[in-house]
């Protein structure tokens, strides 16, 4: 199934799209879900990391 409109929300288990032409919202499960597509850059906050696992983290850039 492929979904087109504005993630309006995302959660833990879940993320709410809207399709602006129709005003319908879909409710996409994370269980559900397999793969995502975005034709732009998205804002998606990091979550905090506390800093005794940030140390256990190794990074690369």
């Amino acid at each position: 199934m492929v979904y087109h409109g504005r993630v309006e929300t995302a959660g833990r288990d879940h993320i709410i799209i809207s399709d602006p032409s129709t005003g319908k919202r879909f409710l996409l499960l994370m269980a559900n879900l397999d793969w995502v597509e975005f034709d732009e850059k998205i804002n998606y906050p990091q979550p905090l990391i506390s800093p005794d696992v940030q140390v256990s983290l190794t990074t690369t850039d």
